[in-house]
């Protein structure tokens, strides 16, 4: 199977690719839908892969989003099992049911969080096209 191509996704929601344009092409460049690492205090995620002596650079390395709709579970531990899960803004608070493993707030990653309904809903379908 090949991954559809960002025209693809764009023509499937173009409203969700111009949101992905807008807010978040600063870390996932829009041709290899991936970018430099990015410091772990800029993503907001626990640190303490980022930092263990074994793997830790102190940065995360931005994943390619090709594919990331059939992808999961997401983020670096595995937290997220789903896009929907994802842009959840509730995600960030304490009474979240929708992680991976039990209850409670899976933080970081806010990006897309402060888009409105239609925006994320958007931005999800795009997503999930590509």
């Amino acid at each position: 199977d090949t991954l559809p191509t960002v025209d693809a996704a764009a023509q499937a929601s173009p409203a969700g690719a111009q949101v992905f344009a807008t807010a978040c092409t600063s870390c996932h460049m829009a041709g290899p839908l991936t970018g430099p690492p990015v410091p772990l205090a800029v993503v907001g995620t626990d640190p303490a892969l980022g930092e263990s002596p074994i793997r830790g650079t102190g940065n995360y390395r931005v994943p390619s989003l090709h594919g990331v709709g059939t992808r999961g579970p997401l983020l670096h531990d595995g937290t997220v099992p789903s896009l929907d899960a994802m842009f959840d803004p509730a995600r960030v608070t304490p009474a979240f049911t929708g992680k991976l493993h039990g209850t409670g707030a899976v933080p970081g990653h806010l990006f897309g969080l402060d888009l409105d309904a239609g925006d994320r809903a958007a931005l999800v379908s795009y997503l999930k096209a590509l």
